[in-house]
Order: structure tokens, then sequence, then C-alpha cells
């Protein structure tokens, strides 16, 4: 059978992950932010939830990185569409969880439709907040540049303070900064040794595609 790995812009392959997914089971990324079986929650969830999926089968993923089986993805993918339009359309539920609304319609249609996913930690790293290159004893194969990563001189984490445009010798680099252009040649300079291999392997890879592709911030 054939299989399909969802991924995002913002994602850096450290490895090719192997095949994991089987035809019985995704696999996924657990977010600590999809939680359909929190109090707070669970009455938007069941309202969306037409077909009355049993809570244990709400699982805490978004629709990337998803390994999945072609066959189980086009079981989810016509109410996934369907609901994320919905969801965003409905006030409640687009004010609950706003421009996150698509990760929570495929959590609950993959549960309405039956299609289980098992969860990956080791899927996906998410600089300042993991240092190494592992999870836990397993290599991970994705970093995910989401957050913005700010230290000072010492490689110190200072979560929202810019010290490198204060004067004060610190480093900087977040994704929203490159909205409009893509970063130049030189412009993204190592982080100090002591913030750890996950945020110094996303500059390298980011430098190493500057330097490889021709056509680079056209």
């Amino acid at each position: 059978g054939k299989f399909v790995l969802m991924s995002e812009p913002d994602h850096l392959f450290i490895k090719p992950p192997p095949l994991v997914a089987t035809q019985k089971a995704a696999v996924a990324f657990p977010f600590f932010y999809i939680a359909p079986n929190d109090p707070k929650y669970k009455p938007i969830v069941d309202r969306f939830n037409t077909a009355n999926a049993p809570p244990e089968s709400f699982a805490p993923i978004g629709s990337s990185p998803v390994m999945i089986s072609l066959a189980s993805l086009k079981r989810v993918v016509p109410k996934w569409h369907a609901l994320a339009i919905a969801m965003k359309k409905d006030k409640e539920a687009n004010a609950a969880f706003g421009w996150v609304v698509e990760m929570w319609a495929y959590s609950i249609a993959a549960a309405q439709v039956g299609v289980v996913h098992e969860l990956a930690p080791h899927f996906m790293l998410q600089p300042p907040y993991d240092k190494t290159l592992r999870v836990g004893k397993t290599d991970a194969f994705i970093i995910h540049y989401t957050y913005g990563d700010d230290y000072d001189k010492n490689g110190v984490f200072t979560p929202g303070v810019n010290q490198a445009t204060q004067g004060k010798g610190g480093w900087h680099f977040d994704k929203r900064d490159f909205s409009q252009r893509a970063p130049k040649k030189g412009e993204l300079v190592a982080p100090p040794a002591n913030s750890g291999q996950a945020i110094a392997m996303t500059i390298d890879i980011i430098n190493e595609a500057i330097e490889a592709l021709p056509n680079w911030g056209e």
C-alpha cells in the first residue's frame, strides 16, 4: 500500500523518517495544545462529534507531522475538510481554537472515521524547548522552527527578550522576521554554544539551503 507524510514549510528534516505507519495505524506528533478531552473544550468537541466517537479515540494531534496510509487519509479528508470549514465558521469554536482550528478538526475527524493514530514524540523537535537532537533515547526526524529563539551572549534562553537588537551581544532568530523576504546569505549566524544542538542545526540547515539553491529568495 501507499503512504503519505504530511509536513509543513517550517519543518526541517534531520534525517529521512522511516516508514512507521501501518495500514492499521497512522503515526503523529502529540501537541500539548490539542486536548479534545479537556473539560474546557469538550462541549465544543461534542457538538462536532456527530458520529459519537468515544472520548478515548480523540488523539492530541494535528494534521502534521503525520504519517498515514493513503487509504486511511482518503477516509479522513472529507470529514476533516467539512469540519475545518464548519468549525472556522462557528463563533465559539473559532474563538477557542483560532489559527489551529484545522488541527482540531483533523483530530476530531480522525476519531469519527475510526483512523487510529499512534503518538510519536520523537517525530519532531521544537527549539528552544528541545535542545538536543533526540527525544529521550530516540533520534528525532524533524525540526519545527515555529517558536522565536532569544538567547543572551552566554546561551541562556531569554524568552521574548531580543538582546541581539539591544546591543547586549545576544542572539535572536524568529521565522516571523522573514515573512516578507528570505534571509540573505551570511545573515543567519550560529547561536551561542550553550543554546543547544536543535537550534544550531536549524541555522545550519537553512544556511545550507541558502548556499545550495540557485534561486534562493526569488
